[in-house]
C-alpha cells in the first residue's frame, strides 16, 4: 500500500511536523503493533513509499478485524507527537474506501485526511509453495 497525508496538524513550534505511521491490529480485545514507518521530515503532506505487509501479519484470516492506524510527529527526544488516527478493516477498504479523516480525541477539525491511495494484494511465494510446485 502507500499511505498519503493530507493537511496533517503541524505539531511542532518551528518548522512542520516530521510524521511517521504505526499500524495495529486487534488481537484478544487489544491494539497490537504490527509495523511503524519511517518518519518524513517538515512535511505535512507526506507520501510514505511503498508499505509492504502480509496479510497474516495485519489481519489473518478475518477481512473484519479492525486495524488501526496512528499518525505521530517524530521528535529527537523520543517524545513523539500524537497527530491523530483512523480505524477501518480490510473490507472497508477493499471496498473502495481510500480516505479517512484522522481524529484526535473525538476531534476531526484540523487534524488532516490520511488516504490510502494504493491498496493492493499481492502474493509472495514461500519456500514450502516451492516444494509443493
Amino acid at each position: 500500500m502507500i499511505c498519503e497525508g493530507h493537511n496533517l496538524l503541524n505539531t511542532d513550534f518551528l518548522g512542520e511536523s516530521d510524521p511517521f505511521l504505526i499500524f495495529y491490529k486487534m488481537k484478544y480485545e487489544k491494539w497490537e503493533k504490527v509495523l511503524e514507518t519511517y518518519f518524513i521530515k517538515d512535511n505535512l503532506n507526506p507520501t510514505w513509499n511503498v508499505i509492504e505487509i502480509s496479510d497474516d501479519i495485519l489481519y489473518g484470516d478475518n477481512p473484519q478485524m479492525l486495524i488501526k492506524i496512528e499518525c505521530w510527529d517524530n521528535s529527537k527526544s523520543g517524545k513523539h507527537n500524537f497527530i491523530g488516527e483512523i480505524v477501518t478493516s480490510k473490507n472497508e477498504i477493499e471496498n473502495n474506501r481510500k480516505e479517512f479523516i484522522l481524529s484526535n480525541n473525538g476531534k476531526t477539525k484540523g487534524i488532516g485526511v490520511l488516504k490510502l491511495a494504493r491498496f493492493e494484494r499481492g502474493y509472495k511465494s514461500k519456500f514450502i509453495d516451492y516444494l509443493m510446485g
